[in-house]
């Protein structure tokens, strides 16, 4: 499994289902892989 892939489902599993990639919301499953694991750093998962 892909780092990607793994970023998607430990976000999921901590009910995000959308982050915020430069202001605008973008659903987990289609955003880029950089933005991913910002936003897990962001809520404390990396």
């Amino acid at each position: 499994m892909s780092q990607k892939n793994k970023l998607k489902k430990l976000l999921e599993k901590k009910g995000i289902e959308s982050i915020n990639v430069d202001g605008t919301p973008t659903p987990v499953q289609s955003a880029k892989e950089l933005d991913l694991i910002e936003a897990a750093k962001a809520n404390g998962i990396m």
